[in-house]
């Protein structure tokens, strides 16, 4: 951190996504709560909706996707240079897809919930979310069932499937994880996104 410390803000850092091990996006959380205004991209080898979708939100200043071509790479590293938004236009409108889709329906849960739904969606059953909980098996079906109203799933089928479907959770099924990325969401959001963090995207989703 001294070393980067040392860097002008203007520096721009290039983080392994959730495709690559050991995946930059804890520390980009890290960097971005830091310094709101040191151009940050992701290097991914997949670019899962979901991931792109937190990226916009926490105002990543774009995705390299590793099989863009040469002239692609030289285009993004240009704008990231000059400290721009580097984002093509592809992953722009999946982005902004997404948040038609999905985004006022996650931005409504809270930790727990976060932290439950990955237990579902890792194919838990129910007696083991009941000891995991701490809850009886009619205490788990009320909760997964305000939990599906929430997100609008019209079952607890639904509900599971779409967890799984999203990618929200990684690691075994027995002792799932939340996938890097929405780690990386839910600490920025506990923290507090500074306002330029919070806006930097708004004026690329309008164009």
């Amino acid at each position: 951190m001294e070393e980067l410390d040392a860097c002008s803000d203007a520096f721009p850092l290039l983080l392994a996504g959730e495709g690559i091990f050991p995946s930059g996006w804890l520390l980009a959380t890290f960097l971005r709560e830091r310094n709101p205004y040191r151009p940050i991209a992701l290097l991914e080898s997949r670019c899962a909706p979901l991931s792109i979708w937190i990226a916009w939100e926490i105002s990543l200043n774009g995705i390299l996707d590793l099989t863009r071509t040469p002239e692609e790479w030289a285009e993004t590293l240009s704008h990231l240079a000059r400290g721009q938004a580097a984002w093509s236009s592809d992953l722009v409108d999946q982005a902004i897809a997404f948040d038609r889709a999905w985004g006022r329906r996650l931005r409504r849960l809270s930790a727990r919930d976060w932290r439950r739904w990955r237990d579902l969606a890792a194919g838990l059953p129910l007696k083991a979310l009941a000891a995991r909980w701490g809850l009886s098996l009619a205490g788990v079906s009320r909760y997964l069932h305000r939990l599906a109203a929430r997100l609008g799933a019209p079952s607890l089928m639904d509900l599971r499937s779409w967890g799984f479907v999203l990618g929200i959770w990684v690691g075994p099924p027995g002792a799932p994880r939340l996938a890097p990325p929405l780690q990386a969401w839910r600490l920025l959001r506990a923290a507090g996104d500074p306002p330029v963090v919070k806006n930097r995207n708004t004026r690329m989703s309008k164009t």
